[in-house]
């Protein structure tokens, strides 16, 4: 593995696959192709240490299974807050209605974490893959395609030093609003649904028998509560991004917070999350 230096352009450094995005799913790809013995490249336009935050909040037993495939599951266990289920509770704390996850193997169905605990181990097992270079930051500038595979231009970040890579093929892992994924044109069908998250980071004091994933029942304004370790809780507010206002974001997470008594947490990140049906 090598983080590449800037380059000039001459004549393309050649892989097996390109891989735009080092976020958490890009990682995992860059990982699983080069364990099946392909050459791999990464190109990233952020620094590493500017990728481990916290987006991501909980992985299924599936996504379990391919961190064991990959060797990662025992260095990633402590850090991993295994969750029964669900329940749905009111806002006094009282339980509605439990879902307990059934399992198949010995993994928990479901776990929390805090992002930037676990990508740093990720991020070191790619550095020390043979198959796996890292282009970071390098920024993916255009996409050439012919019958044989995919010609990447990329330059280092705030520089003009082009340099193309020629892979047999190209994996966009970049996130929903990516600007390489548009201009590919790739053809999907719209559901017309699209709904906002407001998604808010707190750290308590230690919290304690909390193994599930929580539903505050409100029929106008439902919250998800997921425990992501001992003193870290993620709290999804099911709102339009239209509620929040810039010079009082902060007061009004607080607010949110303390209608559900919430007032003994510090709020480490608030950001709103878009889904659509695409």
């Amino acid at each position: 593995m090598s983080v590449l230096p800037a380059v000039t352009r001459g004549e393309p450094v050649v892989y097996d696959v390109v891989l735009i995005g080092y976020g958490l799913l890009g990682n995992i790809a860059a990982l699983l192709l080069a364990q099946q013995g392909l050459r791999v490249a990464v190109v990233e336009r952020q620094a590493q240490d500017a990728l481990c935050v916290s987006k991501a909040a909980r992985l299924d037993e599936e996504a379990l299974l391919i961190l064991e495939q990959l060797g990662l599951y025992q260095a990633l266990r402590s850090v991993l807050y295994p969750l029964k289920g669900t329940q749905i509770i009111d806002k006094q704390g009282r339980v509605l209605l439990e879902l307990r996850h059934h399992t198949q193997g010995t993994f928990a169905p479901m776990v929390g974490f805090y992002q930037p605990e676990i990508q740093p181990i990720l991020q070191q097992k790619a550095q020390a893959h043979p198959n796996i270079d890292l282009w970071i930051p390098y920024e993916a500038e255009a996409i050439e395609q012919d019958s044989k595979g995919v010609t990447l231009y990329v330059t280092p970040a705030r520089r003009q030093a082009f340099q193309s890579i020629r892979a047999s093929f190209l994996l966009v892992c970049n996130g929903q609003q990516s600007r390489i994924a548009e201009a590919l044109e790739i053809q999907t069908i719209d559901y017309q649904h699209r709904s906002s998250v407001l998604c808010v980071d707190t750290v308590g004091q230690a919290l304690t028998n909390q193994p599930y994933a929580q539903v505050i029942y409100d029929a106008s304004f439902p919250v998800t509560r997921i425990t992501k370790d001992a003193q870290r809780q993620r709290w999804e507010f099911q709102i339009e991004q239209a509620y929040l206002h810039s010079d009082q974001a902060a007061e009004q997470v607080r607010q949110l917070l303390e209608e559900l008594g919430k007032q003994d947490v510090n709020i480490s990140a608030a950001y709103i999350y878009h889904f659509d049906t695409r």
